[in-house]
């Protein structure tokens, strides 16, 4: 809905069992909306595996004291409590033509993507190929397409950047 398309353009090609595996044929907006939308929230989860992190490094170090912990603690909190307005505000930056009904439905996209994410979810993406004949574009909206999937790929690669990153550290507060 926020990228002015109705969900029928967007198709469920393949599915698998085990986990919850789509695999959507979908424009280069709706996929790169979807790409840059997880990307926020995977970088939310980074930051808060992170100040996790620093609690239970420094109480290791015994230099955790209840007024830090108290801080971090309340960091961590604000973080996920922030998480949904950060989101929507970075895709308003991006899509500044939305209006209401179609910023109400995307919020409740985001939220049910940060509880899918905070359940242990987690999506990701195939990025498109960079095509080999360059010298394919005979229009414009052959080039501005080339463009539009070019700007897809780029953010799916960050968000892949930022997931293995995640993937580094180790949540040391289980356990």
């Amino acid at each position: 809905m926020a990228a002015g398309e109705a969900p029928e353009n967007t198709k469920v090609v393949g599915a698998s069992t085990g986990s919850i595996i789509l695999i959507l044929a979908a424009t280069a907006t709706v996929t790169g909306l979807l790409a840059l939308i997880s990307k926020h929230v995977i970088s939310v989860a980074k930051d808060v595996v992170g100040i996790g992190n620093q609690i239970e490094e420094l109480r290791s170090k015994k230099y955790l004291n209840s007024v830090m912990e108290a801080e971090l603690k309340k960091l961590e909190r604000d973080k996920k409590s922030n998480a949904l307005v950060e989101i929507v505000s970075a895709i308003k930056l991006q899509m500044p033509e939305l209006d209401g009904g179609q910023i109400t439905a995307l919020e409740a996209s985001v939220k049910k993507l940060l509880t899918f994410n905070e359940k242990g979810g987690n999506v990701d993406f195939v990025a498109p190929d960079p095509e080999q004949d360059e010298d394919g574009d005979k229009t414009e909206e052959d080039k501005f397409e080339r463009t539009a999937i070019d700007d897809v790929r780029k953010l799916i690669h960050e968000y892949q950047e930022v997931r293995e990153q995640i993937k580094l550290l180790e949540d040391r507060s289980i356990g």
